[in-house]
């Protein structure tokens, strides 16, 4: 993290504190830190409502650029210029895992939902978890074996957009699809699943 990514993170935990609110680093900024690569923007997911984390922000000189109300989330530029979203935590699999979220989640069960197990994993910002690497679908590990793997089975047919970010991951990071992914990936290819 360079120092103005770092006092948006501080910002951050500071204000979810004040609302009595989790929040958790998470996604590519993670991927990203672990793996070395230059951290674009931050991904934030709270559990709780989003978009009360972002009008508390918004008093601090953070400007929303995006605020998504069903969704409960928004996009952020921090007065450094550091861009972020940030997003209230969701659960759900397969075709409803792209949905707003209907009721309350947890961090659990948002990393659960994700694409691949490399953008499955989060920092905990809170005062006493701080730090603490959330990564129950071995992430980590699929980063050192430089693999991607999807979540569940039919990932690619309930959302093609995926098959275009594994391709960027392979191009980007030099990462190869795990066996099953690649039948899965083969499988969504055959039926022209990104014709959508």
């Amino acid at each position: 993290l360079h120092p103005e990514q770092w006092k948006a993170i501080v910002r951050t935990q500071n204000a979810a504190e004040t609302l009595g609110m989790n929040v958790y680093l998470v996604g590519g900024a993670v991927r990203d830190l672990i793996g070395g690569f230059p951290i674009e923007d931050l991904d934030f997911v709270v559990e709780g409502n989003a978009l009360k984390l972002a009008q508390e922000l918004a008093r601090e000189q953070v400007r929303v650029t995006e605020r998504d109300e069903a969704a409960r989330a928004a996009n952020l530029e921090f007065p450094s210029g550091v861009p972020a979203s940030i997003a209230t935590a969701r659960g759900g699999f397969g075709a409803n895992s792209s949905q707003p979220p209907k009721e309350p989640a947890t961090i659990l069960d948002d990393l659960r939902r994700r694409d691949f197990s490399i953008n499955a994993i989060g920092i905990s910002l809170n005062p006493h978890s701080r730090g603490l690497l959330l990564d129950h679908i071995n992430g980590v590990a699929d980063m050192e074996k430089k693999e991607l793997r999807a979540l569940y089975p039919n990932s690619f047919l309930h959302d093609p957009i995926r098959m275009f970010r594994a391709v960027r991951f392979q191009t980007r990071l030099h990462f190869a699809l795990e066996a099953k992914t690649a039948a899965q990936f083969q499988s969504a290819k055959q039926s022209k699943a990104f014709e959508k």
